[in-house]
C-alpha cells in the first residue's frame, strides 16, 4: 500500500463483526492517527532514508495497538534500523510498505517475545561461555553487541558460536524448559546445535526432547526424518555427545537417538556416519557392558552403519569397532538376540570391505567368537536357525569378501590366515554342525560349503606346494582331518538342493584334497549319500 492509502486503512477494510468488538480492533481506532502520521512521515518519498527517531516511533506505535506483546527495546530498534536500511538503500519507503508481509515471521516474533518468567530458565545458563562452557575467571566475558543475550569468553568462541546458529538466533529470547520440552524437532536441533557446550541442563533437556520424539509410536518415522533433512541436524547430536563424552548420564538419550535414527532407512545411517557419528556410540556402548538394551541398540546401528560403505568400515577400524563387538559377544555368551546383532555386524563389516578389513576382523577374534558362538548354541537340531545363518554367512564374508566362490590372488595369504583360525577355534566343526542340524535351511548350505571349499583349496594349495608330503605319515594337515567331516552335509546338501553352486564346488575341491574318490569314501563319505551323477563303483575305477 502507499503511504496515502494508510490514512483510510482502518475505515476502508471492511471487519467482521466480532472482530471490531474486540479489543484490538478498538485500540487501532483510537491510535489510528497517531500511526497513521508516524508511518506517513516515515514513508515520506521526499525523504532520501527514513530516520532513526522516525523509525522508532513507528514501532512504539505498533506496540502501543497491542500487535505485539513488548515494544523493543532501544538496543533492538538500532539493530532492526540497522539491518533495514542497508537492505534497503536503493528502495524508497513507500516501495518498501507496498511488500508483501511473510506471515511465518510475524508469527515467530509472537512466539519468541511471549512473556518471560524467571523461575521458566536454566540454572546458571548464560554465566559461562555460551560455546565452550569456560568460567569467566579473570577475563570478563563479552557480549555480543547485536542482541547483548550471549556472551563468549573471546573472539575465537564468538565465531564457532555465530556458525553454529546465532547468526540467526540473535536477538531471539535464550532457549528455556518450558520452549525445549515442547519444541519441534527442528527447534531443538537449533539450540542444541548453538548452545550444546554451553549448558548441560540444557544438552540433557534437548537430547531427552529429541529421544522422546524418535520413540513416539505413531510420529516416530515423521520426526526422525526431520532430524536427518534438517540441515545439520545429527551433527548437532554427535558434537554434543562428543563434547560430553565422560558424561554417560547427560548424553544417553542422545546415544538412543542415533540408534534409532540408523534404523530410518539407509539415510540415517549414512547421516551418522558422514557426522562422524560411530566414535561416540562405540564410546558409550563400551561403557554399558550390564545394559543388554543399550548393547543390541548399539550393535544394531554398529550393523546398518557398517552396511553404508568403506568410509563406515574405516572408522569402525580407526575406534576399534571390531574389538568392542566381540567383547559383548563374550560378555554375553547366553544372549541369543544380542548375539545375532553382534554376529551380523561382523558380517557387514567383512562384507567386501576388501583384503585389509577382512584381515583386521580376523586378528581381532572375528573367527574366534563366531567359532565360540556356534560351539554353544549349535548344539541340537533346529535350534536358533536365525543364529546359525548369521554365523556360517559371517565366515563366508571374512573368508571370500563377498558371494565367490574360491578366492584367489591377493586374498590368498587372506585365506591361510582364515584357515588357521578355523582349524585353531574349531570352525570347521562349527559349519558342519550348523549344516548338519539345518538341513532345510538353503542359505546355511550355501554359505557353510563355501567356506568349507575356500578351506579346503588352501589345504589343497599347500599339498600341491609340497609343504605337506603326500603319502607320508603325516599326509594331512590338521585342517584336511577337520574337513572329512564334511563330506556327509556336503552330500546331502548336493541332493536337497541341486541348483546350488558351494555344495558340489566344495565336494570337488575336498574329493581333490583327498587324493581320490577312493580315499573320500573311506574316510567316511558312503556311496548313498552322493548324488546320483557321482557315484561309482569300487571294482570300475577312480574316476567320479
Amino acid at each position: 500500500r502507499t503511504a496515502a492509502s494508510i490514512s483510510c486503512l482502518h475505515t476502508a477494510v471492511d471487519m467482521p463483526a466480532e472482530v471490531e468488538a474486540g479489543g484490538a480492533w478498538q485500540v487501532f481506532k483510537e491510535h489510528g492517527k497517531q500511526l497513521n502520521s508516524v508511518l506517513m512521515a516515515w514513508a515520506d518519498d521526499s525523504a532520501e532514508n527514513a530516520s532513526r527517531e522516525d523509525f522508532k516511533r513507528a514501532a512504539q506505535a505498533i506496540g502501543a495497538l497491542g500487535l505485539v506483546s513488548r515494544t523493543p527495546s532501544d538496543v533492538e530498534l538500532d539493530s532492526m534500523f540497522e539491518v533495514i536500511a542497508a537492505g534497503t538503500e536503493s528502495l524508497q519507503m513507500a516501495d518498501l510498505l507496498k511488500q508483501p508481509l511473510e506471515p511465518r515471521t510475524f508469527e515467530e516474533e509472537l512466539e519468541i517475545d511471549d512473556d518471560f518468567d524467571p523461575d521458566d530458565c536454566f540454572d546458571d545458563f548464560g554465566l559461562k561461555c555460551m560455546a565452550c562452557n569456560a568460567e569467566p575467571g579473570s577475563c570478563k566475558l563479552l557480549a555480543c553487541q547485536r542482541c547483548k543475550r550471549v556472551r563468549y569468553c573471546g573472539r575465537k568462541c564468538q565465531l564457532a558460536g555465530w556458525r553454529r546458529g546465532h547468526k540467526a538466533s540473535c536477538g531471539k529470547c535464550l532457549p528455556r524448559p518450558s520452549k525445549v520440552t515442547a519444541g519441534t524437532p527442528q527447534y531443538t536441533l537449533s539450540v542444541l546445535r548453538e548452545f550444546h557446550a554451553a549448558h548441560a541442563g540444557l544438552t540433557f533437556a534437548c537430547l531427552s526432547r529429541l529421544a522422546s520424539l524418535a520413540l513416539d509410536q505413531d510420529l516416530a518415522e515423521k520426526h526422525l526424518r526431520a532430524m536427518i533433512d534438517w540441515p545439520g541436524g545429527v551433527e548437532a547430536v554427535v558434537l554434543t555427545m562428543k563434547a560430553y563424552a565422560n558424561a554417560r548420564e547427560i548424553i544417553l538419550p542422545g546415544y538412543m537417538l542415533l540408534c534409532a535414527i540408523s534404523s530410518t532407512a539407509r539415510e540415517g545411517a549414512a547421516a551418522i556416519v558422514q557426522a562422524d557419528g560411530i566414535e561416540p556410540i562405540i564410546d558409550l556402548f563400551k561403557v554399558s557392558v550390564h545394559d543388554t538394551h543399550l548393547l543390541v541398540s548399539g550393535l544394531r546401528a554398529l550393523k546398518r552403519m557398517a552396511e553404508t560403505g568403506p568410509t563406515a568400515k574405516q572408522q569402525l577400524i580407526d575406534k576399534q569397532g571390531v574389538y568392542g563387538i566381540v567383547w559383548a559377544m563374550r560378555e554375553h555368551q547366553d544372549d541369543v538376540p544380542l548375539l545375532v546383532e553382534a554376529v551380523a555386524a561382523l558380517s557387514n563389516m567383512a562384507y567386501r570391505g576388501g583384503v585389509d578389513v577382512r584381515k583386521y576382523v580376523i586378528y581381532n577374534s572375528g573367527v574366534e567368537g563366531v567359532a565360540a558362538v556356534m560351539q554353544k548354541h549349535l548344539v541340537e537340531e533346529g535350534k536358533n536357525p536365525e543364529l546359525a545363518e548369521a554365523c556360517v554367512t559371517s565366515l563366508r564374508m571374512m573368508i571370500a569378501g563377498d558371494d565367490t566362490g574360491i578366492i584367489c590372488g591377493s586374498a590368498a595369504d587372506l585365506a591361510h590366515i582364515m584357515t588357521t583360525a578355523m582349524t585353531k577355534y574349531l570352525g570347521i566343526e562349527g559349519v558342519v554342525d550348523a549344516m548338519m542340524y539345518h538341513q532345510e535351511n538353503e542359505n546355511i548350505q550355501e554359505h557353510g560349503s563355501a567356506v568349507l571349499a575356500n578351506v579346503a583349496s588352501v589345504d589343497l594349495g599347500a599339498k600341491r606346494q609340497h609343504e605337506v608330503t603326500h603319502n607320508s605319515e603325516i599326509a594331512d594337515t590338521q585342517a584336511t582331518r577337520n574337513i572329512v567331516d564334511a563330506l556327509i552335509p556336503i552330500c546331502k546338501a548336493i541332493k536337497r538342493f541341486p541348483r546350488l553352486g558351494s555344495p558340489r564346488h566344495a565336494l570337488h575341491v575336498i574329493v581333490a584334497n583327498l587324493g581320490s574318490p577312493k580315499e573320500a569314501l573311506e574316510a567316511g563319505a558312503e556311496i548313498d549319500w552322493l548324488p546320483s551323477g557321482l557315484q561309482y563303483s569300487k571294482s570300475d575305477g577312480e574316476q567320479l
